[in-house]
């Protein structure tokens, strides 16, 4: 069984900032998805510009560098990737629905998905922890 001391739902931004700053904090970390790294990003239309400028998209004290004033899709989605690598970020990307054995300070974790158009997945916790983040647009849990 393994044991972490933060599992971050979702592998966009949010969850990779917040699996960072454990590491940071020397805490293990565990991010799992059910696509790709940053996979709303990945499906943005491919020569999208942010808005925004590289400084609010920056994450983990990494500086964001881009060739414009904005920063592109994919300048965004090699700077996420390298920053999952800098931090050396535990990732289970492509994730097929089960996390039977994963503990979160005693929080055994069960989920299984529940199908339809946007793979959504249905969480089950056994009981109280001290971490586990969700960082998701869309996901039901039960506790």
């Amino acid at each position: 069984m393994t044991t972490y001391d933060i599992i971050c739902v979702g592998a966009g931004p949010t969850g990779l900032a917040c699996a960072m700053d454990a590491k940071r904090a020397g805490m293990s970390a565990l991010v799992i998805d059910k696509g790709c790294l940053c996979n709303s990003i990945y499906n943005y239309p491919v020569h999208m510009v942010f808005f925004t400028t590289p400084e609010l998209l920056e994450i983990g004290n990494l500086p964001m560098v881009c060739g414009g004033d904005k920063p592109t899709r994919l300048e965004a989605l090699k700077y996420y990737r390298k920053g999952a690598e800098h931090y050396g970020l535990e990732l289970r990307l492509f994730f097929g629905g089960h996390l039977f054995g994963q503990v979160c300070h005693g929080v055994r974790i069960h989920s299984r998905l529940l199908g339809g158009r946007f793979g959504r997945f249905l969480f089950h916790f056994e009981s109280l922890g001290d971490i586990f983040l969700v960082a998701v647009g869309q996901c039901f849990l039960c506790l």
